[in-house]
C-alpha cells in the first residue's frame, strides 16, 4: 500500500504509528500533495479523507479526479463513493441557546479580520445540531453532488429556496451526506 499525506505533522504521526504497530513494511508513506505524487504504478483503490464541512471545500473533487487520471487503474474503487452537501435556512437562536465565542477565539477572530482588512461574515461549524427538521425555516436543498467514483458530479445549481414560515432567518445550515461505497448507497 502507498500513503500520501501533505501535512508534515500528520505525516510524521502516521510514520510513527506505522513503526509502532509494525506496519512499516506494508505501507510506503510519502510527504507531499497527492497531485504532486509521481509513480508508474497504478492502484486498485483510492481512500481519501479530503472532505470538508462543505463536501468539496477542501478540493476533494479536483484531487480525486487527478488521482483517477494519473494514479488509478480503470474501474478502481474510490472511497468515499460520493458526498452530497445540503443547505437550509435557520434561526441560530432556535438552534443554540447561548450563542457566543469562547474567549480564546476572540483574539484569533480579530487577527483574521485584521489580516482581511475588515470584518466579514464568518463560516462557523455547529457540532451536533438538533436533528429536528422543524427548525428549518426553508426547504432543504442540494448544494453540491460530488460523485467521486463515477465522475458525474454536479456543483452548478441555480435554484430558488422556499421559505416555509414567517420567521427570522439569520443563518444557513449546511451538512453532508457522505457515502462510503456503492453498496451503502443502495441501502440508504
Amino acid at each position: 500500500a502507498v500513503g500520501v499525506e501533505a501535512m508534515e505533522s500528520t505525516y510524521k504521526l502516521a510514520k510513527e504509528n506505522l513503526e509502532k504497530f509494525k506496519y512499516k513494511k506494508y505501507v510506503e508513506l510519502h510527504n507531499c500533495l497527492s497531485t504532486k505524487f509521481e509513480t508508474e504504478e497504478k492502484f486498485d483503490v483510492c481512500v481519501s479523507e479530503i472532505i470538508g464541512c462543505i463536501g468539496g471545500s477542501e478540493g476533494a473533487e479536483v484531487s480525486i479526479n487527478d488521482a483517477k487520471k494519473r494514479l488509478l487503474k480503470e474501474g478502481a474503487k474510490i472511497v468515499p463513493y460520493s458526498c452530497q452537501t445540503y443547505v437550509a435556512g435557520v434561526c441560530l437562536e432556535e438552534l443554540v441557546d447561548n450563542i457566543q465565542f469562547h474567549p480564546s477565539a476572540v483574539g484569533y477572530i480579530n487577527n483574521i479580520f485584521l489580516h482581511n482588512g475588515s470584518p466579514f461574515d464568518l463560516r462557523l461549524a455547529l457540532t451536533h445540531p438538533p436533528k429536528n427538521h422543524n427548525l428549518f425555516h426553508t426547504d432543504e436543498m442540494l448544494v453540491e453532488d460530488l460523485q467521486f467514483e463515477t465522475g458525474n458530479s454536479k456543483t452548478d445549481f441555480e435554484r430558488f429556496i422556499k421559505i416555509n414560515k414567517n420567521c427570522k432567518i439569520d443563518g444557513l445550515l449546511l451538512w453532508i451526506d457522505l457515502v462510503v461505497d456503492n453498496y451503502s448507497r443502495s441501502i440508504n
